[in-house]
């Protein structure tokens, strides 16, 4: 038998919010999250739902929870008629403001939506089907078949910052017109975007931003909206980074991103940490390879430079490469046998002299850094018959 009540009601409401708060609490364990977070979020998420639109106790299963007294207490003066001639509580005047606090949130996302889609509208550059970004999303649909992914369009927007998919029932993926990616990068970035359909990523988002807009009260709820992103965007990552070379080009991709939205160094490990399995161990480096475009951007550099300086992890006696082609060399990686930062070392430590003649190391840039003097030529690393070399040592 099915019982509907007001303590009922309060019951929904009172475990909506323990269910909440317990997510975000056992989020704060990196490895929980992880492991278990996109099934943990999905689960309880249906949980929350389901139990605000059916809001009934179930007379077979259910049982009375007696409060502690004070607690009871507390409720019972809440819930005493004490305004307006004994007909209004301050039960009451909470169900109003919340009730106030629902509607105002609710007008707020609609107004947010429908200011977007007219910009949108007014703004959005459709590209030409000889531009970089819709070659390689042609591609992408062309190879996909699963269904609702030919619906999807590609728009630039002037003053986006990074891309992003938008829409529930048309949705649409937004770049900004400015960014300059290789086809390869924007194959990364639109398979991104194309993932979080096919993942259905928009209706989790959109089931939460209804949960947060009816506790918009409870201060965790802004809490398990940030770490549903997290957890979204780390399932994309794990699909997409899934080999050493992918790695290098989706983490190449990720700094290339983060730099045109003027990030540092920090936010973009911090996007490709999501992904648990490409997690950067800074103690177990064994070189450096930075690339021309790097090595040409005296203000990158000293920044990249900075950064490692202040990871503790980061030995300065690992040797620094210039290499012009970081994908190709790394793809050695892939072909099961030891290494490229093994391989290199290896060439390096095992000549006839006893020592490496001409090899830099981190601890000499951060010197010739901090002096202000020019930095040191550095070897070049690159792949030769499918094995890395060193150009001076061929």
């Amino acid at each position: 038998m099915i019982d509907f009540s007001i303590s009922s009601v309060n019951m929904a409401i009172l475990v909506s919010n323990l269910f909440i708060i317990f997510l975000v609490l056992i989020f704060r364990n990196r490895k929980i999250m992880f492991r278990l977070g996109l099934p943990l979020l999905v689960g309880f998420v249906i949980l929350i739902c389901v139990r605000m639109i059916f809001p009934v106790e179930l007379l077979s299963i259910s049982h009375n929870v007696y409060l502690p007294d004070l607690l009871a207490t507390i409720v019972g003066e809440t819930r005493r008629v004490r305004f307006f001639h004994d007909t209004v509580s301050w039960w009451n005047i909470f169900e109003i403001v919340w009730g106030c606090g629902i509607l105002y949130s609710l007008l707020q996302y609609i107004k947010r939506n429908y200011d977007c889609q007219k910009y949108i509208r007014k703004h959005a550059v459709i590209l030409s089907d000889t531009s970089i970004p819709m070659q390689a999303f042609t591609q992408i649909t062309s190879e996909t078949t699963k269904k609702g992914v030919q619906k999807i369009s590609l728009l630039a927007l002037p003053p986006l910052k990074s891309p992003v998919i938008y829409g529930l029932r048309r949705p649409c993926i937004l770049i900004p017109d400015a960014l300059k990616l290789s086809e390869t990068e924007w194959r990364y970035v639109l398979l991104h975007e194309v993932n979080h359909y096919l993942h259905k990523d928009l209706y989790i988002k959109f089931l939460l931003q209804i949960i947060c807009m009816i506790y918009w009260w409870n201060p965790f709820c802004r809490f398990l909206k940030n770490d549903t992103d997290t957890i979204l965007e780390m399932r994309i990552d794990q699909t997409l980074a899934d080999t050493p070379a992918h790695k290098v080009e989706y983490l190449s991709c990720l700094l290339k991103t983060a730099s045109y939205q003027g990030a540092t160094p920090k936010e973009a490990e911090e996007a490709f940490n999501r992904n648990q399995k490409n997690y950067l161990d800074m103690g177990h480096m064994k070189i450096i390879l930075l690339g021309k475009d790097l090595l040409e951007n005296e203000d990158a550099l000293f920044e990249f430079l900075n950064y490692l300086e202040e990871k503790p992890s980061v030995a300065g006696n690992i040797y620094v490469f210039s290499c012009e082609d970081v994908k190709a060399l790394m793809s050695f990686d892939t072909q099961g046998g030891e290494s490229v930062g093994d391989y290199l070392t290896g060439i390096l430590e095992n000549n006839l002299e006893g020592k490496p003649k001409n090899a830099v190391t981190l601890q000499d840039l951060y010197n010739r850094w901090h002096r202000k003097e020019q930095l040191p030529q550095l070897l070049e690393a690159e792949l030769v018959n499918k094995r890395p070399q060193i150009r001076q040592y061929s």
